[in-house]
Order: structure tokens, then C-alpha cells, then sequence
């Protein structure tokens, strides 16, 4: 049975492992293999031998108890009596001996922990004993769970505090990466609370597990929207953008733009994202609210207010330039947007002398209203979703797609947002049809099925697994987005200016940490503290030994409408310098596909030879296709500098091989140093 995240904590017997710490205190349970004549002995403790130097006289070939002593340099240890009287005891008594030396309750959970720290040939010690009982007890986790964390812990050596048993517990449950995403979403999206660090998280996971289809319509939509509402775009585009975003659902039909506008500033004021009144959203609904209220009263004075307030406001976020939908007023030369007053815009037959003219002033054209207010909700909408598009931000760099469909959901409803969605997506995928794109969409202008046709192109583009650049770009890219390296970038920025508005803390990991210290519900931190402990049980498992390197890394991928995890386990040896050696290393790849299922690539790489096994319950269908993708394998992989030797298939219940005889298709394990270039 294979574990749902392709990742196993626990090497399989015969494994290397780490050679385990022993440090003062510690109770082991060891078996006396050899006396040597200066005092000390070859004990062995499972499957690992060490030297030590013994207190007393032992006989060789039996088994001991035995406490490490305090001391430098080699390992002294020194026997311990036997309340039985003699060492040979059953594994029962063992256990309650153990127990009982520790000074712990005799109960159920104290005897299965100190049996399987014997079985496993694990250094004890009161207070790790304690602490590991504390935590199994404490978890939803199965025992057995539980107990493989442990001595997971102990092989890898590693600090052995309650968040790292809580991390790599996350990884000896099962539970697939994209799942744990998922849940969070969800939780955020049922919570409410749109915190800007909420909305980031939202929007990074929504890059990652999506499956392509939604993707490809999410990002359709805040491009649609942009078009419409962006200074940038011609009259005419942000007409037909509109009459597409009606066309799709997005926009109740047969309803005008003045209307909609109108519509959205009431319903948005009603919604949560407008739940704190000193937001920027908040702000700007009240001021168009008043604009428009003013201009209905006839009030023009405290309409010129609001429009000086919502200029002021807009000037912090905004790059605006020379456009249709740039507030009325005056850019600066420092680039700073202030607003006097209210003015009218020249229309065709006014004179030129009209355009600096106050609203109510003699002679001037007022602003229709109505064509203010819609303006001035474009402008709200590009300065809630700004990322790249001006210096000044309102949010974080990446969260306009996601923050568009909490905007419009939040206003028209999620099932109607969906529904409008599943529409638009219908659209795209209808162009990529040829008879479709020469005659275009029944019921759409021609301008707007052009438009929507350049939305299909770029969409459906923008992404393609069948090439390899664009693969090592996309895993490059995700995994920067989760923050596996946010330690080491604060390492190398510590002291230095800016280094918080760097891209590395907008990533997941560090948006977790700080979205679990602000007030948000249960469901929301238990969801994000799961994700967490992924996060970290990858960093936790990725380590050097010796002069070898060890790296696991799980991404989480969405492929059309299959979501899946992609984990990688790379061992390799390392340079004299430090740097990564290519010409000798091995990589292993799990992936769970949507038509042929779980796969292991087991690729070994020695002396720049490449040697390829495919690991899949379907090997045999799988092996006609080799043909027609190997000449172009060997011709890319000599162009690299490699030769390949051979590409196996093997079916995944060949008990004969040594990936399918673990319980997982990824070992994750640290591979020892004993003298060797690569040891696997």
C-alpha cells in the first residue's frame, strides 16, 4: 500500500541512516559484539556499531543495559544492574524494566512506547521518553503514527522538540500537500476574514492546486475586468469588455454601465470586504456614495469634497497617466495627484476654455454624474487589485486575481461568479476551435469575440508541460512561492535595509507564520498549521551528510482538472567547493497521474551516465510508447553533456526491485558517509 503524499519518514530495513547522537542520561539497550584491549568494546544497538568505553568487564555476545556517561571524545558507557537478576530477559520484562528505570507510570502508552524503542534499538532518556508520550497522546494521530515520528526524529537526528514531531507527523499521515492547500482555502473562504495576509494566501495556493481549466478562467476574468476599468484602454475596448463580462454572467444582463456602478457600490458596502470602515475599499464606496448622493441633492460643494478625497485617495495607489478614467485634476511633478475641484471634460463643440472650469461654473459642461460615479468605481477596482501595474500598491504584488473574485462574489454571489466562470471558460475553449475563431462566438460583436479571442491566445499558451523549460521554470517557480528558503534568505539579510519588502516574505511559508498570529478563527490556524508543518518537514528532511546532499521537495501541482502532488527526492555527492556535483547523483520522482496512476522515475546518474527505471502497475502498455520519445531523449541528453544508457519499465508490485519494496515509492531517508562517493 502506497502513502498518498509519495513520501515515507522511515528508511526501510537495511537502509543507511545517520549514525545516532548519544548524549549524557541516554538508556540503551545494546549488545556487546567484540572487547577490544584498551578498555573498550564494539556495542551494537540494532543495526548501528559503535565504539565505546565500558566501565566494567562485559561478556561478548550478550546483551546489556547501559547508560551513557558524561564526557568527551569516545562514548563511555557503564552497565546497569538488572532487577531480574540476570540480562537475558523476555521482551516483556524488558519493557516493564525499562519502564520502571525511567520512573514512569506503568500504563498502556508508556509500555507500547518503551517496546518500540527497543525493538527499534533507540537510545532512551527520561526526558525525551516524557516528552514523546506527552505527544503521541496528544495527537489525533494514530499511535502507530505517533511512534514512526519518534524514531524517525532519532535516525535523522534531529532537535527533538514538539514542532518537529508535529511536522513530520503531517508527512507519516498521508495526507496529499494539495489537500492540506485546499482545506485552507476553503477555511479562508468560509471565515470571512480578508485580511490582506489572508487574501495573500489565498491567491498563492489558488496559483498552485487550480486545476488549469479554473485557472485559465480566473485569470481570463481579472483581465476582462482590467480592460474595462483601466485607464490604459480605448472607449471602445472597455465597451466590449463590458458586453463580454455581460455576456458571461459576470454582470446582471440588460443593465447599463451607470446602473452597474450604481449596483456595486451598494452591494459592495454590504459586504465583508468592506467590513472595516478605515480600509481603502471602505473609503472609497463611502466617497463615490456621497458623490453621487451630493450630485443628486444638487450639493455641488460637498460633491467637490468627495471628489478631492477620493482623488487624494486614489493618488496613493494609482500610477495614473493621461487616460479616460484619470480623476479630475493635476499630476504633480513629483507624480503626487491633487484634485481642486471638480471639473467638466471638453466634449465635441465646447470651447477649449470649458475643460479647466469648476462644476456649476459659468459657462462650464458639467460631468454627467452617472459617468463620474462609473468612473470613479473603475478607478476603486484597479487600485483594489494593483500589482504590477503602478510603483504604489494598495495590496501585496500578486493578489488581484483572487481579490477580484472575492470582490464579485462577495457582490453577486459565489454560486453566480462560478456558474460565470464555467461560462467565460466555455468561451476560451470554443475559440481554440477552428471554425469557431474564423466565424466567432454566436451573440458576440465582432470586437468582442476579438477580444476575447487575444484572451484565449495568451491563455491558452501560457502554460505547456510538454516543454522542458517551461517545466523547470514552473517548479522554480513553485517552489519560491511556498518559502522553502525563508531561512536562509533572512540569514543573508539580516542587517540589511528593504529586506522585508523582498518577494521571499511574500511567499507561503512566512504569510502562514504571520496569518497564525493574527486573530483569526480555530478552523483557519488548525488549517494553516497544517500546511506549516508540510512546509517544514521538507526543510526538516533536506540536509547535508558528509560529502553528500540530501533534498525532498513536494509541490503541489494542478493539471487541467487532476490535482496531484509532484515530490522530488534528490541525493547527490558535493564538490570540494560546496557546489552540487551533476556528473553523480540520483534523482527520484513520484507523481500521481490521472490516466496511468502512481509513477515512480528513478534516474541514477553516475560519472554522467544515465540509467532511467519508470515504476508503474501499467509497465508493459507503458513500454511500446518508448520508441517514438527515445532517439529525441539521447540526442537532448548528449547535447547536456550525458549519455543514457537505458530507460526500464517495471511494474510497481515487482517485489524485486528497491523502490516498490517500501511502503511508499519515496524513501526519504539521509544517506550516510562511510568512505564511498555516493552511497544510496
Amino acid at each position: 500500500m502506497q502513502r498518498a503524499n509519495g513520501i515515507q519518514l522511515n528508511p526501510q530495513s537495511g537502509s543507511p541512516q545517520k549514525d545516532i547522537s548519544f548524549r549524557s542520561g541516554q538508556i540503551i539497550y545494546g549488545k556487546v559484539n567484540k572487547i577490544n584491549p584498551n578498555h573498550t568494546a564494539e556495542v551494537q544497538i540494532g543495526s548501528m556499531k559503535i565504539t565505546a568505553a565500558l566501565d566494567a568487564p562485559l561478556q561478548t555476545g550478550r546483551k546489556y543495559w547501559l547508560q551513557v556517561q558524561p564526557g568527551e571524545g569516545t562514548i563511555k558507557l557503564k552497565r546497569m544492574a538488572s532487577p531480574s537478576g540476570h540480562e537475558a530477559a523476555s521482551i516483556k520484562s524488558t519493557v516493564e524494566q525499562l519502564v520502571s528505570r525511567l520512573g514512569m507510570p506503568r500504563n498502556k502508552e508508556s509500555l507500547e512506547l518503551a517496546q518500540f524503542l527497543l525493538k527499534n534499538q533507540l537510545p532512551v532518556r527520561k526526558d525525551t521518553f516524557q516528552a514523546a508520550l506527552e505527544w503521541i497522546k496528544g495527537s489525533e494521530a494514530s499511535t502507530q503514527h505517533g511512534l514512526n515520528t519518534v524514531k524517525t526524529m532519532h535516525i535523522q537526528n534531529l532537535p527533538f522538540i514538539k514542532n518537529v514531531f508535529q511536522a513530520l507527523l503531517s508527512i507519516e499521515e498521508g495526507k496529499p500537500f494539495h489537500t492540506l492547500l485546499a482545506g485552507l482555502a476553503e477555511q479562508l473562504d468560509k471565515s470571512g476574514e480578508s485580511t490582506d495576509t489572508a487574501l495573500q494566501i489565498r491567491n498563492l495556493i489558488s496559483q498552485q492546486i487550480q486545476p488549469e481549466k479554473n485557472r485559465i478562467s480566473s485569470d481570463a476574468l481579472q483581465r476582462l475586468i482590467t480592460a474595462w476599468a483601466s485607464g490604459e484602454s480605448t472607449a471602445e475596448k472597455q465597451q466590449s469588455a463590458f458586453r463580454v463580462l455581460l455576456a458571461a454572467g459576470f454582470v446582471d444582463k440588460n443593465i447599463t454601465e451607470a446602473e452597474f456602478a450604481e449596483s456595486f457600490v451598494q452591494k459592495a458596502q454590504a459586504s465583508p470586504l468592506a467590513a472595516n470602515p478605515s480600509s481603502r475599499l471602505a473609503e472609497g464606496l463611502t466617497l463615490i456614495s456621497q458623490y453621487s448622493r451630493a450630485m443628486k441633492q444638487n450639493n455641488l460643494p460637498l460633491a467637490n469634497q468627495a471628489l478631492e478625497a477620493f482623488g487624494r485617495l486614489m493618488s496613493g495607489v494609482l500610477n495614473l497617466n493621461d487616460g479616460p478614467n484619470q480623476p479630475n485634476g493635476i499630476m504633480t511633478e513629483t507624480g503626487t495627484f491633487t484634485l481642486t475641484a471638480a471639473q467638466g471634460i471638453k466634449r465635441p463643440g465646447d470651447p477649449a476654455s470649458d475643460a479647466g472650469k469648476p462644476i456649476g461654473a459659468q459657462g462650464a459642461v458639467p460631468h454627467a454624474p452617472a459617468e463620474q460615479a462609473v468612473r470613479m468605481v473603475k478607478q476603486l477596482i484597479m487600485a483594489y487589485t494593483a500589482d504590477d501595474r503602478g510603483p504604489l500598491t494598495l495590496n501585496a504584488k500578486g493578489q488581484s486575481i483572487v481579490q477580484l473574485e472575492a470582490l464579485f462574489a462577495s457582490i453577486q454571489g459565489v454560486k453566480t461568479i462560478s456558474e460565470a466562470k464555467d461560462s467565460l471558460s466555455n468561451m476560451i475553449g470554443a475559440l481554440s476551435e477552428s471554425g469557431t475563431r474564423a466565424n466567432g462566438i454566436a451573440g458576440l460583436a465582432f470586437q468582442d469575440s476579438e477580444l476575447l479571442m487575444s484572451l484565449s491566445d495568451w491563455e491558452l499558451n501560457s502554460s505547456d508541460f510538454s516543454n522542458g523549460t517551461f517545466v523547470r521554470d514552473f517548479i522554480q517557480k513553485l517552489s519560491k512561492m511556498l518559502g522553502l528558503d525563508m531561512e536562509s534568505y533572512l540569514a543573508a539579510s539580516f542587517g540589511k535595509e528593504d529586506s522585508a519588502a523582498s518577494e521571499e516574505l511574500l511567499s507561503l511559508k512566512p504569510l502562514l507564520l504571520k496569518l497564525l498570529n493574527e486573530n483569526q478563527p480555530y478552523t483557519v490556524k488548525e488549517a494553516a498549521e497544517q500546511a506549516l508543518h508540510r512546509l517544514t518537514a521538507q526543510q526538516l528532511l533536506s540536509s547535508d551528510a558528509g560529502p553528500l546532499q540530501n533534498l525532498v521537495m513536494q509541490i503541489p501541482l494542478a493539471m487541467e482538472n487532476h490535482r496531484s502532488d509532484l515530490t522530488i527526492q534528490w541525493s547527490g555527492r558535493k564538490k570540494s567547493d560546496g557546489s552540487i556535483d551533476p556528473s553523480y547523483c540520483r534523482i527520484l520522482f513520484y507523481l500521481d497521474l490521472a490516466n496511468i496512476k502512481e509513477t515512480v522515475i528513478d534516474l541514477q546518474i553516475q560519472n554522467k551516465v544515465i540509467k532511467v527505471t519508470v515504476y508503474n502497475e501499467s509497465a508493459e502498455q507503458l513500454k511500446p510508447l518508448l520508441d517514438a520519445f527515445l532517439p529525441v531523449l539521447k540526442h537532448n541528453l548528449e547535447e547536456m553533456g550525458y549519455m543514457l544508457s537505458s530507460v526500464g519499465f517495471e511494474p510497481s508490485a515487482d517485489r524485486n526491485n528497491p523502490v516498490s519494496r517500501q511502503l511508499s515509492p519515496l524513501s526519504v531517508h539521509t544517506d550516510s558517509y562511510s568512505g564511498v562517493d555516493l552511497r544510496i
